[in-house]
């Protein structure tokens, strides 16, 4: 059983790994763990408590060693042959030779497998993957590289890091300062992955479509440009001091105020009218009058 995605949970873990055996026998269980994966496959592991073996993936030579002798113990070449079959071996023979023939038996043996490929090794730098080590504040000895990309074309980190990774053969941990300006980037390198970086890279260092990747000089190293200090700010200046202004009267110390009916006694004498009511021939209540509507006619 091979899993090609790994598992969410050893639940999952187990009852895909249960399918390798069935009625008391036996199988293998292979799990295809990327590096960055390992630290979460190393945690499904022992959460399912399942001791594995770790080990590289084969070579593409591997593989087609290992395709070769299948090839050669094929129970097919030992099997007897039949009258049916010697009618064929004859024409075969009259028109092609033996060795032809030898070539087009294996052509059409590897005809429907796919090719093998060669899977990115684990980085130098994981010597304990189980544990590895902080990452460093900084290189003893570092090398930069410089890429035409920048600003201009929206570079940043977020995207530049895993770019370099891939097409490097590195991880993260070996970039150190990135510094991007308005058409080229620099980046700093782990002196001991520049060389596995570089071999890693086409003949003319082409990273991208449109991103190449040129080694700096030991005595270039790009400017180490400082922040511009914010300007300090003046000082505010005093603001005035009002005038003194008297104090307020105390709500004890204030006139009572008279109460309805007091101020309606002193309306009347006045002259005033209650509020809400208008004298004969003062001012019309506001709002539009209420005409009554005229009806139709058919004179009109």
């Amino acid at each position: 059983m091979i899993h090609a995605d790994l598992p969410k949970n050893p639940e999952g873990l187990l009852h895909r790994s249960g399918r390798t055996g069935r009625a008391g026998r036996k199988g293998t269980s292979v799990l295809i763990v990327p590096y960055p994966a390992r630290r979460r496959t190393e945690r499904l592991l022992r959460d399912a408590k399942i001791e594995a073996h770790w080990s590289e993936p084969p070579s593409a030579d591997d593989v087609k060693k290992r395709d070769q002798e299948r090839l050669l113990d094929d129970a097919v070449l030992s099997d007897p042959i039949t009258n049916d079959e010697r009618a064929i071996i004859s024409a075969l023979l009259q028109r092609h030779d033996v060795d032809q023939i030898a070539a087009a038996f294996a052509r059409l043996y590897r005809k429907g497998q796919p090719a093998p490929e060669d899977l990115m090794a684990a980085p130098a730098s994981a010597q304990n993957p189980a544990r590895p080590a902080p990452r460093p504040q900084g290189f003893d000895q570092s090398a930069w590289i410089t890429l035409t990309v920048g600003y201009a074309q929206k570079a940043e980190p977020r995207w530049l890091i895993p770019m370099i990774c891939k097409a490097g053969g590195i991880t993260k941990r070996d970039i150190g300062t990135i510094r991007i300006e308005d058409r080229v980037t620099h980046v700093e390198l782990n002196a001991a992955v520049i060389e596995s970086c570089v071999t890693h890279l086409d003949a003319d260092g082409r990273i991208e479509k449109h991103i190449v990747a040129m080694p700096m000089r030991t005595d270039t190293q790009p400017d180490q440009r400082e922040r511009p200090q914010r300007p300090q700010r003046s000082e505010r200046p005093e603001r005035p001091q009002r005038q003194d202004r008297p104090d307020r009267q105390e709500r004890s110390d204030r006139p009572a105020r008279p109460g309805r009916n007091e101020r309606q006694a002193q309306d009347a004498r006045r002259g005033k009218p209650p509020a809400g009511k208008h004298p004969a021939g003062g001012k019309p209540p506001k709002g539009k009058p209420n005409k009554k509507k005229k009806g139709w006619n058919p004179a009109d």
